[in-house]
């Protein structure tokens, strides 16, 4: 796959309270029940539904106008708060391909097409490709070998098998371990590339009725994230990211 890596403002609302003088001393009835009539199911449900009507990756429209919205109502409710503009490290994918070759040649669809009766996969045009970010580029040809979960026992007991995952493309399935790990793992014996599918048996058909008439995954869905194995999760060059931070 070959990336670029492009620099998005990403907006960041940050609030600041001020504590009334009773709560500092533990609080009374008063203030529990005036906080406690402001919070209700209906409100919740509704800002997440707001909040979630379209895509929110760093630098997307929506995401932009969350943060505005997000600043609006902590002003609204009193609160001193403002936006700060960051520059951010988010590499988007300018080509994907995974094909098997040899005589049963497969070229993987890489697409995550809509769902009947979820409104939100029809969003086509706003989703992020699907890629893991952070990810290195790279071209690689090389062998296909199957890791189970890609955790240290897997590799184990590859090594009994006489099966040596150097210089090859690792499958595995996710779960049991963060995928920044098993990326790192499988790096550590060698290997030149990874793939990460879910197995229906741990979170799809297997276990139940599918999205959107359960909650097991869709067979057609695939996962988004980082592989970053960092000290700290998610962006690279967020403030806190520095050398002091401990």
């Amino acid at each position: 796959m070959r990336f670029r890596t492009v620099k998005l403002a990403s907006l960041l609302g940050t609030a600041f309270i001020l504590q009334p003088a009773s709560a500092q001393t533990g609080g009374s009835p008063e203030w529990e029940e005036s906080f406690q009539s402001m919070v209700s199911t209906e409100s919740i449900d509704g800002f997440i539904k707001d909040m979630t009507a379209h895509p929110t990756f760093p630098g997307s429209p929506w995401d932009k106008r969350n943060a505005e919205k997000t600043l609006e109502l902590f002003r609204t409710w009193g609160w001193d708060a403002h936006i700060e503009t960051l520059q951010v490290m988010f590499p988007t994918p300018a080509e994907r391909a995974v094909e098997l070759l040899g005589p049963a040649p497969f070229k993987a669809k890489l697409h995550e097409p809509p769902v009947p009766g979820d409104p939100y996969s029809e969003q086509q045009s706003e989703h992020l490709p699907s890629y893991f970010v952070y990810g290195p580029d790279g071209d690689v040809t090389a062998p296909l070998i199957y890791a189970n979960y890609g955790l240290r026992e897997d590799y184990d007991e590859l090594a009994r098998m006489g099966v040596s995952p150097k210089g090859a493309i690792v499958l595995m399935r996710a779960g049991r371990m963060w995928r920044g790990g098993k990326v790192q793992l499988a790096a550590e014996h060698g290997a030149k590339a990874v793939l990460i599918y879910s197995d229906p048996i741990d979170d799809g058909y297997y276990l139940g009725a599918t999205y959107p008439e359960g909650g097991w995954r869709n067979g057609d869905s695939v996962q988004r994230g980082a592989i970053l194995n960092g000290v700290h999760a998610g962006d690279p060059l967020k403030p806190f990211n520095g050398p002091n931070v401990k």
